[in-house]
């Protein structure tokens, strides 16, 4: 399984649980900075491909990086219905899975690894209906939930139930919901549709809810398709609009300020947004504020080969090859020392350069 395995002892369960950790890249060289964290359900299943779509979406900017943890399941029925069911034996022990992630696995986790408080909660088919459930009966525990192709026949509908009941009494409390629908027909469609309904009526009581039905795509295939357009749903707006990037730092910064109150997350600006909008004001003239900014990335991510790179593509816009070369050694150092997977792309720059030197003294 990809990422570091542990497990822990429950009390709440009395039996052993194991998940695994997948941790972002920049986990190891910035010992300062926090993350949010995926916590996904069925992760024997679900957790490897969960951990490279939150990865793929960071490196391209679309999400913040983010600590991904797979709980592998055990007695699924057992966990995730919140009531029993006629139709499913060993039901109604969610209230039990939910104080176990609570008091027991969050808990150990937060201790374990530098998180931020922001906890998404990922669920397929039973895992989507006890999304739901902790959406109805615990709605401060995860902020934003993902419920894919969730099993809304559960007990006649309890899911649907229970958030009828819910949904008008919440109050201070912010979460965004994405539901996904696979290739339901008959009774199943209807029930997706009641879903939706009921997410549009949470509106004006905090939930930021988003359905996207997948009409040709399998109930097993939702679980991929769903979690790539969940997590782009839940960060939409994070990658700032070139436009906006060419307004300048505070513009950007005042649009950041704005998505983290929507978000209800912190949205700091991404290193990769600060060190495009520095290279434009040395392309403008403004060398001073431009060095500025490329300092402060190195300030709050010292082991950045990103941000050496972006200061040696900075030296050479104003011609100082010297520290250029300098600044794309150091980031070949810190590239090889952190993650060794790209190190060409580093010697293409150093080669750079070292040709541009070489004209440059002809």
């Amino acid at each position: 399984m990809l990422g570091r395995v542990a497990s822990l002892r429950s009390a709440v369960l009395d039996e052993d649980r194991e998940y695994a950790v997948s941790l972002p890249a920049s986990y190891d060289r910035s010992s300062t900075r926090r993350y949010p964290v995926v916590y996904v359900l069925d992760g024997e299943r679900q957790f490897r491909h969960t951990a490279v779509d939150a990865a793929y979406l960071a490196s391209v900017g679309e999400m913040p990086e983010a600590i991904v943890v797979g709980i592998t399941s055990t007695v699924r029925v057992r966990d995730f219905s919140p009531t029993t069911s006629t139709s499913w034996v060993g039901g109604g022990g969610a209230g039990n899975f939910r104080k176990f992630l609570s008091s027991e696995l969050i808990p150990a986790i937060e201790r374990a690894y530098r998180t931020d408080g922001f906890r998404i909660l990922v669920g397929h088919s039973a895992g989507g209906l006890f999304a739901l459930y902790c959406l109805a009966a615990d709605p401060h525990l995860f902020q934003a939930m993902l419920a894919i192709s969730p099993s809304l026949d559960w007990d006649n509908r309890q899911p649907i139930r229970a958030l009828a009941e819910a949904i008008p009494t919440r109050s201070d409390v912010q979460n965004f919901v994405y539901f996904a629908s696979s290739d339901d027909s008959g009774e199943a469609l209807d029930e997706d549709h009641a879903l939706a309904a009921l997410l549009d009526t949470g509106a004006g009581h905090g939930i930021r809810g988003v359905y996207q039905p997948f009409p040709t795509t399998s109930h097993g295939g939702s679980a991929l398709v769903g979690v790539i357009d969940g997590l782009r749903q839940l960060f939409a707006g994070y990658a700032v609009p070139r436009e906006m990037s060419d307004r300048g730092l505070a513009e950007v910064e005042a649009y950041y300020a704005e998505l983290s109150k929507k978000l209800g997350w912190n949205a700091a600006v991404p290193s990769q947004v600060v060190s495009e909008i520095a290279l434009d004001m040395l392309q403008a003239g403004k060398t001073a504020e431009g060095f500025e900014l490329l300092q402060r990335i190195l300030r709050d991510d010292p082991n950045s080969p990103d941000g050496y790179n972006s200061l040696s593509e900075a030296y050479q816009k104003t011609g100082d090859l010297a520290a250029a070369l300098v600044a794309a050694k150091k980031a070949r150092e810190l590239a090889a020392r952190f993650d060794a997977s790209n190190l060409t792309y580093y010697d293409q720059r150093i080669a750079r350069v070292l040709r541009k030197q070489a004209a440059a003294a002809k």
